[in-house]
C-alpha cells in the first residue's frame, strides 16, 4: 500500500512509520514463521516472467496490485464487492449458493458453467489488469475472501454473441493464454520459493483406502456428515473406484516410487514415510467437520491411530516436500480468514513444510481425476515447473476429454511454482539401463573379436 501512490503527504508518513514499527517488531521475534517483505525485497526474488497479481476491496472499489521484476502497477476499478459478487454469481450455480458451507453436491449438469458470463466477468475485473502482461507470462493471484474459490482459469476471454453459453469446445480461456497459481500473499509466496528442503527425493503415492463397514453410510462425493455418528468415528465412505489405479498409473513415471495402496494406505504408514518425500499424492477421501479439515486412510484395528488425518496432525508432519496433491474432493475448502486466506488443509500443509500444494475446490469426478492426474504428472516428470504442468494438463483434458470447465477447473496450485529438481523418472532409469546394454553389448564384441585375433 505504501508504494501503490494511492497515499500522499502525512496519511503516507503516519502508514509508512506503522509499517516500519510493525517490520521491526516481527522481525526482532524469531518464533514469528512469515517476514515482512517490501515490493523491493519481493521483486528481487521473482522471475523474469513473474506476475503477482493481489486483489483488494477498498471501501468502494476493487483495487489490483501487479508486481513484477520491474516495477507495481495500481489498477482502480470502480466496481463494488457486491457489484462483483453479483457478476460471480452469473458464472455457475455453486457461486449462486453457500456451496462452501454446504452439502450440495454438484455434477456438470448443475454446475451449469456460463462461458457468456465468464467473459463478463473477465472482461470487467481482468482484463485491465492483464492487459500489459503478455501472454505465456506467470500469474500467481492473491485473492479476498469472496473471490477465494474462483479458478481464474476457467475465465472466457473472448464470447461472440451468436455463441451459446454452454457449448465450451470452442471458447478460449484464460488457461489458454497464462500459467496461473495462487497464493495467500506475496510474502508468502516468496517464503514458499525461498524455503530450503532436504528429502530423500522419494515419491510417495497414498490411494484405494479400504473402507469398512459401519453404522453410518457417507458418500464420498456428497461429504454428508451427521455430528452424533462423527462423535462415534463409526463412518461408512463408498470405495474410490479409479484410485488403485491412478497410483499405480503414477507409480510407473517415477524410479523411486513408494506406493501405500488398499490395507497398507494407514495413516500410521503415511506418517512414517511423509517426512521425507519429494512429493506427496494423496487419492482419498476429505471433506471438512466444523470447517476443520480430514484425510480419511484405511483402518486398522491394530493401529492406535484411527485413520482420520486432522489438521493438527498435518501441522506435526516436519515435512520436507516440493509438492503435496490432494487428489479428492473439496480439498481447497476451509474458514476464509482475511489475513491468512483459506484456513484448511492447504495452510496446514504450508505450515507443516511443504513448498506448494495442488488442491480441489469443487466434488471432483473419480475416473477423469485420474485421467488428470496422469497427464498432470506426466508433465512433471518431463521437467515442465509446476504451474506449467498444470496448465499443460489441463490444455490436454480440455482437447482430448472435455472441455467442460467442471472437469478441468477444479484443482489448483498454490505456492511455490519452481520446477521439482533432481526427479528421478522411470525414463532415466530406462534410458540409464539401455546405455549400460548397449556399453556391455560393445565390450562383449570388442574381447569377442581379440581373443579371435589371438587364436
Amino acid at each position: 500500500m505504501i508504494e501503490s501512490g494511492l497515499f500522499y503527504g502525512n496519511k503516507l508518513d503516519e502508514i509508512n512509520s506503522e509499517y516500519q514499527i510493525i517490520k521491526s517488531e516481527i522481525n526482532k521475534n524469531e518464533s514469528l514463521k512469515y517476514r515482512v517483505n517490501g515490493a523491493a525485497e519481493i521483486q528481487n526474488s521473482l522471475s523474469e516472467n513473474e506476475n503477482l497479481i493481489t486483489l483488494f476491496f477498498g471501501r468502494e472499489n476493487l483495487y489490483a496490485f501487479n508486481l513484477n521484476k520491474e516495477k507495481l502497477v495500481v489498477d482502480k476499478n470502480n466496481l463494488s464487492k457486491q457489484k462483483v459478487v453479483d457478476l460471480l454469481k452469473k458464472i455457475a450455480p455453486i457461486y449462486a449458493a453457500e456451496y462452501q458451507n454446504s452439502n450440495l453436491y454438484f455434477n456438470q449438469d448443475l454446475f451449469s458453467f456460463n462461458t457468456k458470463a465468464a467473459n463478463g466477468f473477465y472482461q470487467k475485473i481482468l482484463k485491465p489488469v492483464l492487459s500489459d502482461i503478455p501472454k505465456n507470462n506467470k500469474l500467481i493471484f492473491s485473492l479476498p475472501a469472496e473471490l477465494a474459490f474462483v479458478p481464474f482459469e476457467f475465465l472466457v476471454t473472448d464470447f461472440k454473441e451468436e455463441d451459446s453459453p454452454f457449448y465450451y469446445d470452442n471458447k478460449n480461456y484464460l488457461i489458454d493464454d497464462y500459467a496461473i497459481s495462487y497464493s495467500p500473499s506475496s510474502s508468502i509466496y516468496v517464503l514458499q520459493k525461498e524455503l530450503k528442503i532436504q528429502n530423500e527425493d522419494k515419491v510417495l503415492l497414498v490411494g484405494d483406502p479400504q473402507i469398512s463397514d459401519k453404522d453410518f453410510a457417507l458418500s464420498y462425493r456428497g461429504g454428508l456428515l451427521e455430528d452424533d455418528s462423527f462423535n462415534s468415528r463409526n463412518i461408512v465412505l463408498f470405495p474410490l473406484r479409479y484410485s488403485k489405479e491412478e497410483i499405480q498409473n503414477l507409480n510407473s513415471l517415477f524410479s523411486n516410487g513408494f506406493t501405500l495402496l488398499s490395507g497398507d494406505a494407514t495413516e500410521k504408514n503415511f506418517k512414517e514415510n511423509a517426512a521425507q518425500s519429494s512429493i506427496i499424492h494423496l487419492s482419498t477421501h476429505s471433506f471438512l467437520h466444523k470447517n476443520q479439515p480430514l484425510i480419511i486412510f484405511s483402518q486398522n484395528k491394530e493401529e492406535k491411530e484411527d485413520g482420520y488425518l486432522e489438521s493438527g496432525e498435518i501441522l506435526q508432519l516436519k515435512l520436507n516436500s516440493d509438492l503435496v496433491v490432494l487428489s479428492s474432493c473439496r480439498s481447497g475448502l476451509g474458514v476464509i480468514d482475511a489475513a491468512e486466506g483459506v484456513i484448511g488443509m492447504q495452510k496446514s500443509f504450508f505450515e507443516a513444510g511443504a513448498k506448494s500444494v495442488v488442491v480441489s475446490l469443487w466434488d471432483v469426478n473419480d475416473k477423469y481425476t485420474s485421467l488428470f492426474m496422469q497427464s498432470f504428472y506426466k508433465y512433471i516428470s518431463e521437467g515442465f515447473d509446476k504451474s506449467e504442468a498444470l496448465q499443460k494438463a489441463k490444455l490436454y483434458f480440455k482437447k482430448n476429454y472435455s472441455a467442460n470447465p467442471y472437469y478441468w477447473s477444479a484443482f489448483i496450485l498454490s505456492g511455490d511454482i519452481s520446477k521439482i529438481q533432481d526427479l528421478k523418472t522411470a525414463s532415466s532409469n530406462y534410458l540409464f539401463y539401455v546405455l549400460i546394454g548397449v556399453f556391455l553389448s560393445i565390450a562383449l564384441i570388442y574381447f569377442g573379436r581379440k581373443r579371435l585375433s589371438l587364436s
